[in-house]
């Protein structure tokens, strides 16, 4: 087994990353190199430290992750998409009026623009926890949703799916303690 799983990260690493100008060697989101973004259900990239395949201090993996929460910016047309354009799943609330914290994430290309998806990777415990407030707040019955709209503060899509809360309950379970740092 020790020998696959070497070949299979050598595979990985050679096949699956791309260096970019900006932060140098990213995973992408598919080996051939060509597709640079994350979905936010895991496995992701940003899934990458809570699946085991390498720690959150891994060189690759920050890269990858500072490159992916965050939005792309608005580029001229005539411009190539590159690795430093960002996360076209990576969506931001608008600052809001009263004080609270604005929220941001990864969503995904199958529930639309600005749906967060609150499933994300242990890094993102503080910013989940805050989302999780919110969309307890806005469900019937207080239980985690698949996504959540930014814009329709109401809209949330696969309520019953239980992906949403075994990935919280998952994440909020193991870095307890780190939450103070």
């Amino acid at each position: 087994m020790g020998e696959l799983h070497a070949a299979v990260t050598r595979g990985l690493r050679e096949h699956g990353t791309v260096l970019t100008r900006r932060f140098g060697r990213v995973w992408a989101y598919m080996v051939d190199g060509h597709v640079l973004m994350d979905d936010a259900n895991a496995p992701s990239l940003l899934s990458i430290p809570l699946i085991g395949f390498a720690p959150p201090s891994d060189p690759t993996y920050r890269a990858t992750r500072f490159d992916q929460l965050r939005a792309p910016p608005v580029v001229n047309a005539s411009e190539a998409y590159n690795a430093t354009a960002g996360n076209p799943c990576f969506f931001e609330e608008p600052l809001r009026s009263r004080g609270e914290p604005a929220l941001s994430g990864v969503g995904s290309l199958h529930t639309g623009p600005g749906k967060l998806w609150p499933m994300q990777g242990r890094e993102e415990v503080r910013g989940l926890l805050r989302m999780l407030e919110r969309v307890a707040n806005t469900t019937p019955d207080g239980r985690m949703v698949e996504s959540y709209s930014l814009v329709m503060k109401r809209s949330r899509s696969k309520q019953s799916r239980g992906g949403g809360r075994a990935t919280a309950a998952g994440s909020s379970a193991g870095p307890t303690r780190s939450l103070s740092n």
